[in-house]
């Protein structure tokens, strides 16, 4: 089966080479990787001259990530594609594991956990486990990712015209559409490694924007009165979201990451309500 690898590339490092290299043993004759690259300059240049079934996307510098993958799917003509972000690396089996379930037509969507390779200090420990932590067990979490998941492409794009919104969080609105389509699949042996650093600036920022997005689509069609209401309400969302937190953490194995890193998973959650509530 045919497979294109989105990736949308976001930052000037190594990161993205790094992904590529771990990428190209396990892609097939008629499998590619898709690159949709807002850095530019010297860092675009390295990108068309790696060898290997690549396409290069270039793309404004202000372009959204969502939008960044949405410009990589329509740049692809594969049946299945999968979503992967520039910092992190694959794990040796990882693309035949996460591609086994959509064989079956039933399933529309298979994702795999994603595994903090980074280790860095407690800012970026907090902001891994802010994201991941429902991802991190072999478990089915109930949920999946906005990473390190394919996709029947077909019904993915459905979905986004369904959704109408290029800077929508596919975690969100798209992934229930997509469970309505047809069956998922947890698949535990496609296990990614994450390597971002986080600064406390960055990881509050990506926090804010995140909450501000759910607020955007809850508040969507409400009255003044019920949008306030929201609004004050979703200030009792901190203790559920760092308890939650801890429990996806102490599941997986990773509570001592959780402990250490806690008034900063706090911290990064305070900038997510702030984002709801305004």
């Amino acid at each position: 089966m045919k497979v294109a690898i989105l990736v949308a590339s976001v930052a000037s490092d190594e990161s993205v080479f790094a992904l590529v290299a771990s990428l190209s043993p396990q892609l097939g004759p008629d499998d590619c990787c898709v690159i949709a690259d807002r850095v530019g300059g010297s860092h675009r240049a390295r990108l068309h001259q790696l060898e290997g079934p690549l396409t290069i996307v270039e793309a404004p510098p202000e372009t959204s990530v969502p939008a960044l993958r949405a410009r990589a799917l329509a740049c692809s003509d594969a049946p299945v594609v999968i979503v992967v972000e520039d910092h992190c690396v694959v794990t040796e089996g990882w693309l035949a594991a996460l591609v086994a379930p959509l064989e079956d037509g039933s399933v529309v969507l298979s994702a795999g956990p994603v595994r903090d390779a980074l280790r860095g200090d407690a800012w970026d420990q907090a902001a891994f486990l802010c994201d991941y932590a429902p991802f991190l067990s072999a478990a089915a979490p109930g949920s999946f990712p906005g990473m390190n998941t394919a996709y029947r492409a077909d019904v993915l794009r459905e979905a986004l015209d369904a959704v109408a919104d290029v800077d929508v969080f596919w975690e969100g609105p798209v992934h229930r559409r997509l469970t309505l389509r047809g069956e998922t699949a947890w698949s535990p042996a496609a296990v990614i490694d994450h390597r971002k650093h986080f600064s406390p600036r960055l990881g509050a920022q990506q926090r804010y924007l995140q909450g501000r997005h759910h607020a955007g689509l809850r508040a969507r069609g409400l009255a003044p009165g019920r949008r306030a209401a929201w609004a004050l309400a979703s200030l009792a969302l901190l203790p559920i979201l760092a308890g939650r937190t801890a429990s996806y953490a102490a599941r997986a194995g990773s509570l001592g990451s959780f402990l250490r890193a806690s008034p900063q998973v706090v911290a990064l959650h305070t900038a997510g309500v702030i984002g709801e509530a305004v």
